[in-house]
């Protein structure tokens, strides 16, 4: 399977992962007042609606590769 293409946008409060086409919102990441950085994902094969969690990333940058990767893994193995 080929590499999935994501666009990411940076938002007030955080950042947000769309389908290359930007016709998808896969997640939104944000860093909270503690210094954690939480991810909310949308996407229906990956959560089945809206699955909000804790990331155990240092920065905003890692966690966005880190949701990335684990977008197409979702999307890997839902097309096996």
């Amino acid at each position: 399977m080929k590499r999935i293409a994501f666009l990411t946008k940076k938002e007030k409060g955080g950042v947000t992962i769309y389908s290359a086409d930007k016709k998808i919102e896969y997640a939104f990441l944000r860093k909270i007042q503690d210094g954690r950085i939480i991810r909310i994902f949308f996407y229906e094969p990956i959560c089945d609606g809206i699955m909000a969690e804790g990331t155990a990333y240092p920065n905003l940058e890692r966690a966005v590769e880190g949701t990335k990767t684990r977008i197409e893994e979702a999307l890997k193995s839902k097309k096996r």
